[in-house]
């Protein structure tokens, strides 16, 4: 979950000069927002109070991979990795890297941006386009999960 505060940057000359100082000079088009990070359904890849730098542009610009942040529930807002996009019908799937299950699909009115850079203690870091490691640990965890779910399923049966 990242915070709703958020810090715009609307003047060209001062978007390009904090491009510049934050290392991201070659950052495409589009508005730009810094917000802290809050939550842990993104651990290891985004943890608590790492800034992340969010472009403004449209639900289109997503790919596999990408981490994008959704607006859910008057303003509260979802930072998770998008997983499948259907530009045909103008919707994503998402899902947090520690997480097991998947989110409902996003549409372009939940859509608040996509992360292209993030900071944490001072230091930029990349924004990993796939969970890597977490992958089979995710993997591992989603097979135990369900094995559980059907054996306490099958004790509860009368």
């Amino acid at each position: 979950m990242a915070s709703k505060r958020t810090c715009e940057v609307s003047e060209p000359v001062v978007q390009e000069r904090l491009k510049r100082s934050l290392g991201i000079a070659n950052h495409e088009e589009g508005d730009l927002r810094f917000i802290r990070f809050q939550g842990t359904s993104m651990l290891p890849a985004l943890q608590p109070d790492d800034l992340l730098v969010v472009s403004r542009n449209g639900l289109q610009r997503l790919h596999p991979g990408d981490v994008a942040l959704f607006e859910r529930n008057k303003g509260k807002l979802i930072a998770h990795r998008v997983l499948e996009t259907d530009m045909s019908n103008g919707n994503v799937l998402t899902r947090g890297d520690a997480r097991l299950f998947k989110d409902r699909r996003w549409t372009e009115s939940d859509y608040f941006g996509r992360v292209t850079a993030l900071f944490r203690q001072g230091k930029r870091l990349p924004v990993k386009a796939s969970p890597g490691k977490l992958q089979w640990f995710t993997l591992v965890s989603r097979f135990w999960a369900k094995r559980m779910i059907n054996l306490i399923r099958r004790y509860l049966k009368p």
